[in-house]
């Protein structure tokens, strides 16, 4: 007669058998490689880059706008002086929306955490002298036109520090508009 709940036998009790080792092994594999991705990914995104590979970077970002930035500029010159407001008007808001694209450009680089406090003041620096030089032009307000032309040239200061060269020349040769 069997007992209680059916088992015929001692032998039913016996415990489950123990997980074979290549289970315990390929489990142990398993998280020491998400450990060593994430190790991977938290190192990378914390140290960032090099100084030297941040300076190639960026000054790569602003060689491959600075022709259009300067054809920007001296079509805006060139409009102001003959009077034609609306190529005046096209080639500043050209101007502008490069000088945007190229801050937007600069900040979206992997940021080295040597001179990162110089580097994130150059943006903001660069950013407010946009936003003042175009709201100075717009409203002819001069007082502001001077401020912005203050500003550029914090920003261009900014740029040397850090060893921005083609930075350096484009916020140089975008300034006095």
């Amino acid at each position: 007669m069997s007992p209680p709940g059916g088992f015929d036998d001692l032998g039913d009790l016996a415990p489950p058998p123990a997980p074979r080792p290549w289970k315990a092994i390929a489990a142990a594999v398993v998280v020491v490689v998400v450990i060593a991705v994430v190790a991977v990914v938290v190192l990378s995104s914390s140290s960032g880059t090099s100084l030297a590979s941040y300076r190639t970077k960026a000054d790569g970002v602003c060689s491959s706008l600075a022709p259009q930035i300067e054809s920007a500029v001296n079509n805006f010159k060139q409009a102001e002086s003959e009077d034609n407001t609306s190529a005046e008007n096209s080639s500043f808001q050209t101007a502008f929306e490069l000088g945007h694209e190229e801050v937007g450009k600069l900040e979206a680089l992997p940021q080295p955490s040597q001179d990162s406090g110089l580097i994130k003041q150059l943006y903001s620096t660069e950013t407010q002298y946009l936003n003042d030089y175009e709201n100075g032009l717009e409203q002819s307000n001069s007082q502001l036109v001077q401020q912005a032309a203050t500003e550029n040239n914090n920003a261009e200061q900014l740029a040397s520090q850090i060893g921005l060269t083609t930075c350096a020349a484009i916020s140089s040769s975008s300034s006095g508009g």
